[in-house]
């Protein structure tokens, strides 16, 4: 479990970066989920209101959903780093945050003993506040690209459908 002070910093790192994010509008609106106002029962509704009226149009609505296994541990670090380059982030937050994500280390403790701390395995960190803010930016190319027509892109946390 990480310590209080640690949790806390990457809140306020968390809330800044999404403050920027979202004042700047470089999240898509069918980027669902893991945003402030944004849940993941927008694209729902958006989803069955597309396919509501092209039934009213005489028209079918194909949906492909892609669900990214495992999907924090396999985010990788140099691309998200480089993707925060493009969206202009703050170098000197760019560079906390990779420290944080990429000398990660624990070790245990039971009673008087502790173990030897071991670098731990890359991606973003499960229960961190910083993760799912990171993981919209690491997204972000696939979630902003929407098709011409009626289809779109929608996302929902790790699961992204195009129709």
């Amino acid at each position: 479990m990480q310590n209080t002070v640690g949790k806390l910093l990457e809140k306020l790192v968390a809330c800044r970066l999404e403050r920027d994010l979202e004042g700047r509008h470089m999240f898509p609106s069918t980027c669902g989920r893991y945003r402030r106002n944004k849940k993941t029962w927008c694209n729902v509704s958006i989803f069955a209101y597309d396919v509501f009226e092209g039934f009213q149009a005489g028209l079918e609505t194909c949906a492909v959903v892609l669900d990214l296994e495992d999907a924090y541990n396999k985010v990788p670090i140099t691309y998200l780093i480089h993707m925060l380059t493009l969206l202009n982030i703050d170098t000197l937050l760019i560079r906390w945050i990779a420290k944080a994500l990429v000398e990660r280390k624990v070790a245990l403790q039971c009673g008087s003993w502790y173990s030897a701390p071991i670098t731990i395995s890359p991606g973003l960190p499960h229960g961190s506040p910083l993760s799912p803010v990171l993981f919209n930016v690491f997204t972000i190319m696939i979630t902003k690209q929407q098709l011409s027509g009626r289809g779109r892109t929608l996302s929902f946390a790790d699961d992204i459908m195009v129709y």
